[in-house]
């Protein structure tokens, strides 16, 4: 599967599920691809979704597809990294107040270290506003929760001067 152009400008080629593999998300291990169709998880209400290279570029391809999808979040961090576990819990929360309509991912970037510098990732953590398979802005640092709300609610759910909503109000 190769990544989507368009929401980090790069497109890298790739054999997807070459090794016939699927992540399982909900125990965190790697389960048999099998017949050419893995099971599909949804995210539950409120939760902060794991993710690798793999998943999140379908999850990316899913948003231009399906333009009704809900906009995410990506979270880049490291667990040796203090202010990426502050930010983990005020995204718990944001997942939680948002419920589905917003998806909050993380990635773990000592893992996932060939995405990080593909990706230019050069603090952590660094927050990415995804819409439809475009990058609506980028971030590095912790906010407090309420600023983390505030961009959210700008991001993704306020419409411009024009009354537009399907444009955001603040450009990258």
């Amino acid at each position: 599967m190769a990544f989507v152009s368009g929401w980090w400008g790069v497109v890298s080629g790739g054999g997807g599920h070459s090794r016939g593999l699927v992540r399982d998300r909900r125990h965190g291990r790697c389960v048999k691809f099998r017949g050419g169709a893995a099971v599909k998880w949804v995210a539950k209400e409120g939760i902060v979704e794991q993710v690798g290279r793999e998943e999140l570029d379908q999850i990316v391809a899913e948003g231009v597809e399906n333009p009704g999808a809900p906009p995410v979040i990506i979270d880049f961090y490291a667990t040796w990294c203090g202010p990426c576990q502050i930010i983990a819990n005020e995204l718990k929360r944001l997942a939680v107040d948002y419920g589905g309509r917003v998806r909050i991912l993380k990635v773990d970037t000592d893992r996932e270290d060939e995405l990080a510098t593909l990706l230019m990732i050069r603090g952590l953590p660094t927050l990415m506003f995804v819409r439809e398979g475009k990058l609506l802005y980028r971030m590095e640092g912790a906010l407090p929760y309420d600023q983390l709300r505030m961009l959210t609610d700008e991001l993704f759910f306020r419409p411009t001067q024009d009354n537009n909503p399907d444009t955001a109000s603040v450009q990258p």
